[in-house]
């Protein structure tokens, strides 16, 4: 047998870029549709401490921005199955004054519909799409924000699987009617309010109740040593997950 090792220095290398490649997400201005989702605590600690994601999450992140980049490139690009197709596509909602209220990045953005990639290496079945949208709904209600904010009732999921069982590739289409979009919108207005009010007073959100979403949280134990800045639970907070969205895939 030849000599084998760890390179355990460019190991380090690695993921230090690729760390810096999500750097910047801390820094961000404005109120992102993720800032509303899932955790609201997060995006206030990130913003402040800058903290790196631990090996585990990057490479997740990676590797979904590598599906990512594959639907676009080689997928939809050349394919004229959709069209005007743009990745990243960066979408803005304003006040009639042109004040910004909320800003966002659709995985790929088209005519006639929006795709949201996502790769998930849970043991999901693809084939049963209630099972697998119950379990990631903040897919849902991220996407239901998009469609609001592109004046559309419908959105491609491009789903890539990477389980004990194999790789699959499944993609979905998912359909809202009007009342659902207007709910979920109200929430995520509440949501906003609840936020500002917070970041006006110099004080944090409440934890988040979804105790997988600290698992991997870059800001995980300053967020429980500074509950010194946190502010009381109020009739807003607990719309954070009134609505999820009916949905019909």
């Amino acid at each position: 047998m030849p000599d084998i090792t760890i390179d355990v220095s460019m190991k380090d290398r690695v993921m230090k870029h690729l760390a810096s490649q999500y750097r910047d997400e801390s820094a961000r201005t404005g109120t992102h549709v993720s800032d509303l989702i899932v955790c609201l605590r997060r995006p206030f600690l990130m913003r402040e401490y800058f903290p790196d994601w631990d090996s585990k999450t990057l490479l997740r992140f990676t590797l979904g921005r590598a599906f990512e980049k594959v639907v676009h490139e080689e997928l939809l690009l050349n394919s004229n199955v959709l069209l005007n197709v743009e990745q990243e596509l960066e979408v803005t909602h304003d006040e009639e004054d042109g004040t910004p209220v909320l800003e966002g990045h659709i995985d790929i953005g088209a005519d006639p519909l929006d795709v949201e990639t996502k790769f998930t290496m849970k043991s999901e079945d693809a084939n049963d799409p209630d099972e697998l949208f119950a379990g990631n709904w903040y897919w849902l209600e991220q996407a239901m924000t998009y469609a609001v904010m592109r004046r559309r009732r419908s959105m491609m999921f491009w789903v890539f699987f990477a389980t004990r069982w194999g790789l699959d590739f499944v993609p979905y289409l998912v359909k809202w009617n009007n009342s659902e979009l207007a709910d979920h919108w109200r929430v995520m207005m509440a949501r906003k309010k609840y936020v500002e009010g917070h970041r006006i007073l110099g004080t944090l959100p409440e934890k988040t109740e979804h105790k997988w979403a600290c698992n991997g949280c870059p800001v995980y134990k300053v967020c429980y040593m500074d509950d010194s800045r946190r502010g009381k639970r109020t009739r807003v907070e607990e719309t954070t997950n009134s609505v999820r969205g009916k949905r019909r895939v």
